[in-house]
């Protein structure tokens, strides 16, 4: 985004030491800014695939929309955690957004509103509080579900997955080099009743996206 609002996809790449954005068509590098200078993340509440980035001495923040701003986030908390150099950015959480126009002299309030803002922003509030846990960011756990087909009512097939610091990875077998994430972003976990499917331990993956993309999954015990 620039001060007008104007938006440009672009690629962002970032490494332990470095955010480049590049170009989408010939991947050029349009800006390379070192990461020990980056002091605050924030977040916006009511939309979950905004967030800006405020770095050290430099009075304009860098303001992005990602699909990924989860795995976005834990990654540059991470390579922080395990840098001698630089230090743990803040996350901040804000309702809105203020821009001023570096030319004009004047401000711009940036609401984004929608029908599940208030189910998202306590959702990311939530997630943002885990994302202090060094904890939660190093756990994992892997194993077999049984994963519900969206075509057949009473078909389940059984799936290996491993449950990461960005989302449920999972794959037929475990030698499989073809995977599939579903990402932590923007979903919640839902306790279905045994009555429904007439089977124990089943559990709804609820996107904010619809129906559609739900995961319903059966672990083997409690």
């Amino acid at each position: 985004y620039d001060v007008n609002l104007n938006k440009t996809r672009m690629i962002l790449m970032v490494t332990e030491k470095s955010l480049s954005v590049l170009q989408v068509n010939n991947y050029q590098v349009i800006n390379c800014i070192m990461l020990d200078q980056l002091e605050k993340i924030l977040t916006i509440q009511t939309n979950s695939s905004i967030f800006a980035l405020n770095f050290k001495g430099n009075n304009v923040d860098l303001l992005l929309e990602s699909i990924r701003r989860t795995e976005f986030i834990i990654f540059l908390l991470q390579s922080a955690d395990s840098s001698r150099e630089r230090k743990r950015p803040e996350i901040q959480k804000s309702l809105k957004l203020k821009l001023t126009s570096k030319n004009q002299q004047r401000q711009k309030i940036i609401s984004f509103e929608y029908a599940d803002s208030q189910r998202q922003s306590e959702f990311q509030e939530t997630l943002i509080q885990n994302l202090d846990s060094r904890d939660y960011l190093m756990a994992f756990k892997y194993g077999y579900l049984l994963k519900k087909s969206k075509t057949w009512y009473k078909s389940w097939t059984e799936r290996f997955y491993v449950l990461s610091n960005i989302g449920l990875v999972y794959m037929e077998k475990p030698s499989d080099k073809e995977v599939k994430l579903f990402p932590f972003l923007d979903f919640e976990v839902e306790a279905i009743g045994e009555k429904e499917y007439q089977k124990k331990w089943v559990i709804r993956l609820k996107t904010i996206k619809g129906k559609d993309f739900d995961m319903f999954l059966q672990a083997y015990s409690q």
